[in-house]
């Protein structure tokens, strides 16, 4: 909410129902100095809350609501997420050079932590920045964000499976058809409404799972769909162009193989969806990611259909999982007691165990080997230990910080497996706040939005007796349709009486 609505009349009544002795702050004081109070506040809070704690950084670029290049970082610690800083880059290219000063800058700036892992999408100039940094911080792992990478297998299968191809072109012109057509739109949507069915999805390149999501939503209106354009006055139009739409439409729903095809994605994809939404809703060990890439190949396997097809996707899998592939991804798997490295072809593992005992030096290299081979021989055992961390009682994170025995390979251990895998969460998180995307919002200055968006993306790790006492004041305040859009000023102006 823009600040220039704290004179309006509405935001002092509300308050001083609550407290009628209370001031109103100006526009321009909300915008500088109770901001910049506000700012420093939180700031001291966040730094005091994540000190010397295990953290991973993550990078996520975005264009603004002004057309601006920005890239945002974020850190997770201990399940939680906390915005650092928004960088306006203008014109500036993001190649691997500016990439790794900036990310290197940030690393810097936020010493009060310990940064294990980096995490960026899945580009160029990214992998570039992984081992140009990699080499300046040989304890931090640098790798690519796996949701960023299922996206990416999904939009490959789709290039180069024609039939998968001609389908999403066909079901996303027929979606473009109706939404463009209002009365059709309204009457679908009535229908969809009375069966209890969803909205026709238009796949987005940037949204993750929308191709999938589409399939699924024409495969569930299909036979409301097949009835509108069965109609007898369906094909009918004004001009040529818009019968040629109709037709189009027609022929696409209509079509005998349209249902089939519909099953047949919706399977392929599913496979990738179900993997995309365990690591999206849930901090998984990053060593997940590898048995997934084990797992995949045999669920394709095990589907009907041609080898043609299934080569296809089988070298998807093997090129997105080799570019995406860091150090972080083969020591977690060798060392999470559910795996110990199960699948893992001997040329990785040999890769993996050497890393692994130079990771303290020349001078404890054979003691870290030594220990490699005792820890593959302990997991072997049924102990309680194994077994509570197979049942999911126990965190792999957990179950090294308390294993004895290891001391080379816990250091390493409980580094790897502080890392993250997947920046949905926070970039989900970040992209939730409407005040980010806002247009009157970004009338202010930059650094002024980027500490509004410091505040209230940091506010849920803060305070909970604050945070309990504003979402109170919210509900009381809801019934009132004026006095709704000055809850966050409200909140902000508050937070320092």
């Amino acid at each position: 909410m823009a600040f220039n609505k704290a004179t309006h009349p509405s935001l002092l009544q509300a308050l001083q129902m609550l407290h009628p002795g209370v001031v109103i702050p100006s526009a321009h004081q909300l915008s500088t100095t109770l901001l910049n109070m506000c700012y420093r506040d939180f700031k001291v809070k966040m730094v005091h809350k994540i000190t010397g704690k295990k953290c991973t950084l993550y990078t996520d670029g975005w264009a603004g609501v002004n057309g601006k290049s920005v890239i945002n970082y974020v850190l997770e610690c201990e399940g939680e997420t906390y915005f650092l800083e928004s960088v306006y880059t203008g014109s500036t290219s993001h190649d691997a050079l500016f990439l790794a000063a900036d990310v290197k800058r940030v690393i810097e700036s936020a010493k009060f932590t310990t940064i294990v892992a980096v995490v960026t999408d899945n580009t160029a100039a990214n992998q570039l920045m992984w081992s140009t940094l990699q080499r300046e911080y040989p304890e931090m792992f640098f790798h690519g964000c796996i949701v960023h990478v299922i996206h990416l297998i999904v939009k490959d299968m789709v290039s180069k499976l024609k039939w998968l191809k001609d389908l999403e072109g066909d079901c996303r012109k027929m979606v473009k058809f109706f939404k463009k057509h209002h009365l059709l739109w309204a009457e679908l949507r009535r229908l969809q409404r009375l069966e209890e069915k969803s909205a026709l999805v238009l796949p987005a390149d940037t949204r993750w799972g929308t191709i999938e999501q589409c399939f699924a939503s024409v495969l569930q209106s299909e036979s409301i769909l097949l009835s509108l354009v069965s109609q007898r006055e369906f094909l009918k139009a004004k001009s040529k162009e818009q019968k040629a739409n109709r037709r189009m439409a027609h022929d696409v729903i209509t079509a005998p193989d349209f249902v089939p095809r519909l099953k047949r994605a919706i399977a392929l994809l599913s496979v990738l969806s179900a993997a995309q939404k365990v690591f999206e809703r849930s901090s998984r060990p990053i060593s997940d990611v590898y048995r997934m890439f084990i797992e995949l190949p045999q669920k394709y396997r095990e589907m009907r259909m041609p080898i043609g097809e299934l080569d296809i996707i089988s070298g998807i899998l093997n090129e997105r999982f080799d570019f995406v592939y860091g150090d972080a991804h083969g020591v977690s798997y060798l060392l999470d007691p559910r795996y110990g490295g199960e699948g893992m072809d001997d040329d990785t593992r040999e890769k993996v165990v050497e890393f692994t005992a130079n990771w303290h030096g020349p001078e404890l290299e054979d003691d870290a080997s030594a220990e490699v081979l005792r820890y593959q021989a302990f997991i072997q055992k049924p102990t309680r230990e194994l077994r509570l961390v197979k049942d999911g009682r126990v965190t792999v994170q957990e179950f090294w910080g308390g294993l004895r025995g290891f001391p080379l390979l816990r250091q390493v251990a409980t580094r790897v497996f502080a890392s993250g895998c997947s920046s949905a969460a926070a970039e989900r998180n970040f992209s939730t706040h409407k005040f980010v995307h806002s247009a009157v919002r970004n009338r202010l200055k930059e650094g002024s939005v980027e500490k509004l968006v410091f505040i209230f993306f940091n506010a849920k790790n803060m305070d909970t007796d604050e945070i309990r006492h504003s979402t109170t004041l919210k509900i009381l305040l809801s019934s009132a349709p004026k006095t709704r859009t000055i809850i966050r000023i409200a909140r902000l102006s508050a937070i320092r009486q």
